[in-house]
């Protein structure tokens, strides 16, 4: 099958829903963008450098799919 088919696009994301992976997936980046920022704490960057990061890692975690 060369083309995928809107109704099999349609099942996959109802499948995807049941199992509430958009839930599990936010979470996950959460913790990743938490640890991220944990690593940053015994660095030492200008803040303008750490509020770009700050700002970087709240866009990721905050934008519409």
């Amino acid at each position: 099958q060369d083309e995928v088919a809107e109704s099999d696009v349609d099942r996959v994301l109802q499948i995807m829903e049941k199992a509430e992976t958009r839930g599990f997936a936010h979470t996950m980046a959460t913790e990743h963008g938490k640890d991220a920022t944990d690593a940053l704490e015994s660095i030492e960057l200008e803040p303008s450098a750490r509020a770009e990061i700050d700002e970087m890692i709240h866009f990721l975690l905050v934008r519409e799919h």
